[in-house]
C-alpha cells in the first residue's frame, strides 16, 4: 500500500457522515461516496448535495475520480478500518487506469482487472460487511411537535440572548433524541419557531 494513500479521518462519532441534504424537497440525507482519486491515488470519503450528484457522473467524472456509493448509514467510525482492508482491490483498481486519449473528451478508464475490482468493491459497499450504524435524520421541527408544551414550559416562550435558556433547551432536545437513536439538524430554528 506504499503507493496509495487511504486520507479517511478516523471519525469518533459513527454517523459523523449522516447529514441533511438541505437541496432536496423532503428530510433526505446526502449520498456518501468514497472518492477514488486515479491520478494521485489516493481514497477518500464526501457527502455530495443533489446539485453535485445531477451535475457530475458518478462512474468517471472529468476530474479524474471514480467514487463508489455508500449506504447513507455507513458506520463513519469504523469506515478507514474497512477501506484499508481492500487496499487490494484498490490497488487493483488504480494499476488498472489508463488515459483514454482516443476520445473527443480525455477520460479515465479501466483495463479488465480494474473494472472487475471496482465492480467488486461497490458489491461489498452495498454488502453486509461494510459497518452501519442504527442513527436516523429527523428535522428537529418534526421531533419537537411533540414537546411543544415542555419548550412552552421551559422557555416561557421566550427567548433569552443569542444561545441562553434557547440553546440550552437545544442542546438537551438534541442528546435526548440521540439517547433515541435520532440525529436532528436545525433544532433552535424549531424551537424558534414553536415559539413564534
Amino acid at each position: 500500500m506504499s503507493n496509495m494513500d487511504i486520507e479517511i479521518p478516523m471519525f469518533e462519532d459513527k454517523a459523523a457522515l449522516l447529514r441533511p441534504d438541505r437541496d432536496a424537497l423532503a428530510a433526505d440525507t446526502q449520498n456518501i461516496y468514497l472518492v477514488l482519486d486515479a491520478e494521485n491515488r489516493r481514497v477518500g470519503v464526501t457527502t455530495l448535495t443533489e446539485a453535485a450528484r445531477e451535475g457530475t457522473s458518478v462512474e468517471v467524472p472529468a476530474n479524474k475520480q471514480f467514487r463508489v456509493r455508500l449506504p447513507d448509514k455507513v458506520d463513519a467510525s469504523r469506515l478507514a478500518d474497512w477501506v484499508t482492508a481492500r487496499a487490494d482491490l484498490l490497488e487493483a483498481i488504480f494499476d488498472g487506469c489508463s488515459l483514454d486519449w482516443a476520445k473527443s473528451e480525455v477520460r479515465w478508464q479501466l483495463d479488465k482487472q480494474g473494472r472487475s475490482a471496482l465492480k467488486q468493491l461497490k458489491a461489498e459497499a452495498r454488502g453486509e460487511e461494510l459497518p452501519r450504524h442504527e442513527y436516523q435524520l429527523w428535522e428537529a421541527g418534526q421531533w419537537l411537535h411533540a414537546l411543544e408544551e415542555e419548550v412552552a414550559e421551559r422557555t416561557g416562550r421566550r427567548q433569552e440572548g443569542p444561545r441562553g435558556e434557547l440553546g440550552t433547551l437545544a442542546d438537551e432536545v438534541k442528546a435526548r433524541a440521540r439517547g433515541e437513536g435520532v440525529l436532528l439538524y436545525g433544532t433552535e430554528e424549531a424551537i424558534r419557531s414553536a415559539l413564534a
